[in-house]
């Protein structure tokens, strides 16, 4: 399912996933399963029947997971914050873990994950996880509204044009045709509507005790 920006909103802004992420932040790590995840990186696209693999449409974004501690994020941010613009960055937001992760657009000539990833890395002189979505399949798990620091809606623009026209296998396989339009994100593990309805469900149910 495409992720528009009013289902995304609705999601981030959810009392009960606020409520999640604090319970989150103590030490209940399994709670994580039960959030909306966007995939950033690639457009997932629906299988038609039940033995069909599962194709990834690359979307020209890319995740960079900053390893840091929680007291430094917002100072990181005020650092990158005025070069936004110029390093293409989408989305910026505290991780549960108190790293920062950012969604940026990738760098003309560069057509991996891993080079986009070590480019933006070198630029802002920090290091960043490795083996965070390594693919273009990898998903996010959402965080509430309050933990962003930036959010640009033209993200949630129904079409992008893919940057990679060639087919390639692996974790960083391309399945595009030249010139095709794709949506830019997608739910995965669950639908945003399916998560925001169980979320609400959990909040009237918590009000009513």
């Amino acid at each position: 399912m495409i992720c528009t920006w009013e289902l995304f909103l609705r999601c981030i802004s959810s009392e009960t996933l606020a409520h999640r992420a604090r319970m989150i932040e103590k030490g209940h790590k399994e709670l994580e399963s039960t959030l909306p995840a966007v995939s950033w990186q690639g457009y997932i696209l629906d299988k038609e029947r039940a033995d069909q693999k599962m194709e990834v449409r690359p979307n020209g974004l890319f995740v960079l997971d900053i390893i840091t501690i929680d007291e430094e994020v917002p100072e990181l941010w005020s650092r990158i914050a005025p070069r936004r613009e110029e390093l293409g960055i989408m989305v910026a937001h505290k991780t549960y873990t108190g790293g920062l992760r950012l969604v940026a657009k990738y760098r003309p000539g560069l057509k991996s994950l891993a080079a986009n990833k070590r480019r933006l890395a070198a630029e802002l002189s920090v290091d960043y996880e490795l083996k965070s979505c390594s693919s273009f399949a990898s998903v996010s798990f959402l965080v509430p509204q309050e933990y962003f620091y930036h959010i640009d809606r033209s993200l949630f623009d129904p079409a992008v044009e893919t940057p990679d026209k060639q087919h390639k296998r692996g974790s960083e396989r391309t399945m595009t045709k030249a010139n095709e339009k794709i949506p830019q994100t997608s739910t995965i593990i669950r639908t945003l509507d399916a998560v925001h309805d169980s979320l609400e469900a959990d909040t009237e149910q918590r009000k009513s005790k």
